[in-house]
């Protein structure tokens, strides 16, 4: 889905702080909070499918 390698920035558009809106294509599929541990970055998914819809 997302390579990431060490090195590479990416941008977060419409992002708050420590949460990524979570999209395939322009359509948004959920919500994840960033955290790190260990020195690597992950992403808990806390909104998915229908939940993380805007309406």
């Amino acid at each position: 889905l997302l390579n990431i390698s060490k090195g590479t920035t990416y941008r977060l558009e419409n992002s708050k702080k420590d949460i990524v809106t979570i999209k395939i294509g322009k359509e948004k599929i959920g919500e994840g909070n960033i955290f790190i541990r260990g020195g690597k970055m992950y992403v808990e998914i806390v909104k998915l499918g229908e939940e993380g819809e805007n309406k």
